[in-house]
């Protein structure tokens, strides 16, 4: 485990850190010894081969999460040592990630002759192309990682084949868990409240009810009693529902906010109607009374530096292969041509 907390900022590399690293990695080439990765200074297994020219040793995990950091506080994937751009590919057949050189991006003309409108203009310019190269950066992963997470959804639902038949028949599927097992995922349940349930109501039926719906027991089901499906980068994907996943979204965008500015602004979301989270499959906006898979690493990785959700109709529709039906409640905007273009993408 790595002896240092999770990484902050751009600048936590100071120099007598990596000078540090470069010669604990010098003495043990010379001796035989594994490298030391210059942020944890553990051992590496294995060494990032780096798109730079630094002589400096990364274990895996530490370069992704430095590659994350500059991306979220900078604006681009950067080497910690020289700073120079990285591109980041995903090659989704080996399913990994691929790191060559990136072309440069200019800094901000800071002319001094310039009159003052002249650089706040300049400046709110250069802010601009590098927010729309952001953008196009984390969609291009987002892209090429797509069918990789398909394919574990599949898979995931192969494995767990009755899960598939808790989608067709859910009701009758219900009746062959044991009480245990039906009370825990009641307590899991979202939708109403413990005290407004009625004594009498069959378990199963109050499970189905508490669920959203018969098209939500599957996925329910599966993050109470199974083992967590396998997100792309790695880490597990847990359940949740939406409101708390937006709530967690903008305060993570706004996090020196107080809590009544979190209100506020998830009450404007909420009249506005913003797609503040948007399913990384079908991009279908998540409401905030639906349910969504998150990935646990969040943005501590390069691949999804701006975290990764899985909307619950996409974990219905690829690990059990079943379309939830029309007459439930769906998140505003979703569509069956999102779907069909999710599958277009994810065959092609």
């Amino acid at each position: 485990s790595k002896r240092h907390g999770p990484l902050r900022h751009c600048r936590l590399w100071s120099g007598w850190r990596v000078g540090r690293a470069m010669s604990t990695s010098e003495d043990a080439a010379a001796s035989g010894e594994s490298e030391a990765c210059a942020i944890c200074f553990d051992a590496c297994a294995y060494s990032t081969v780096l798109p730079c020219s630094c002589k400096v040793s990364y274990c895996t995990s530490c370069w992704d999460q430095a590659l994350a950091v500059g991306m979220n506080t900078c604006g681009l994937a950067r080497c910690p040592t020289c700073r120079s751009p990285v591109r980041v590919d995903f090659d989704a057949a080996a399913g990994r990630l691929v790191f060559s050189k990136e072309e440069a991006f200019p800094d901000s003309d800071e002319d001094k002759d310039a009159d003052q409108a002249e650089l706040q203009q300049r400046r709110r310019r250069h802010h601009e192309e590098l927010q729309l190269r952001r953008q196009a950066f984390v969609e291009r992963l987002l892209r090429q990682a797509m069918p990789a997470q398909v394919s574990r959804l599949r898979s995931y639902g192969a494995e767990r084949p009755h899960l598939q038949e808790l989608a067709r028949r859910p009701e009758e599927r219900l009746r062959d868990l044991p009480e245990e097992s039906l009370l825990r995922c009641i307590a899991a349940a979202t939708v109403g409240a413990p005290e407004d349930d009625d004594a009498e109501e069959e378990l199963v039926h109050r499970l189905i009810r508490r669920a959203g719906g018969p098209g939500r027991i599957p996925g329910l089901v599966a993050s109470v009693l199974e083992a967590p499906p396998s997100c792309v980068c790695g880490s597990t994907l847990h359940l949740d529902i939406g409101a708390a996943r937006i709530r967690k979204a903008v305060e993570q965008r706004f996090p020196a906010a107080t809590a009544e500015q979190i209100d506020t602004v998830l009450r404007d979301i909420a009249q506005r109607q913003i797609p503040f989270v948007q399913c990384d499959l079908c991009n279908s906006p998540v409401s905030p009374t639906t349910a969504v898979w998150t990935c646990r690493t969040n943005v501590s990785t390069i691949l999804h530096s701006t975290a990764y959700d899985v909307c619950d109709d996409c974990f219905v529709r690829y690990a059990c292969g079943w379309e939830v039906a029309a007459s439930l409640p769906r998140p505003a905007g979703s569509s069956e041509s999102a779907a069909a273009s999710t599958e277009e993408a994810a065959a092609a």
